[in-house]
């Protein structure tokens, strides 16, 4: 299979807390933060430690929007397995602090994507704009 030079392709994991597909990001290339791949969440989300820790590192910056009243703030500098990971807007989740994850990737970030195309076999997802 030929991959397109603008598709992200990677390795999901399965999280040690749940049977829940994750990923591993890198942030700023040194912070690894594991998302949970919830397209069941309509927006993505940080458990309120992470975001916390993020913002004292000056990691996150405010979008002036909210999600049920909680600031949306946008995390950049990301990577994962190597290539650049697209800056996703996040909130404080209390799903993603109850269930002691770092966070969460919802719809709003896969909705990014016009194909997104799994194989169970590899546990490898690409997502194609």
């Amino acid at each position: 299979m030929t991959r397109d030079a603008d598709e992200l392709s990677f390795e999901l994991s399965v999280h040690p807390r749940g049977f829940w597909l994750s990923v591993i990001l890198q942030v700023a290339g040194s912070d690894d933060l594991q998302l949970v791949i919830d397209t069941g969440s309509p927006v993505s989300s940080l458990s309120e430690g992470v975001l916390s820790a993020l913002l004292a590192d000056g990691l996150l910056t405010p979008t002036g929007e909210s999600y049920a009243a909680s600031p949306i703030y946008r995390l950049s500098r990301l990577s994962v397995e190597g290539q650049a990971f697209p800056d996703t807007d996040v909130h404080r989740g209390n799903r993603a602090t109850l269930l002691r994850i770092d966070g969460v990737l919802g719809l709003d970030f896969l909705y990014k994507f016009g194909r997104i195309s799994f194989e169970t076999d590899k546990m490898r997802l690409t997502l194609t704009p």
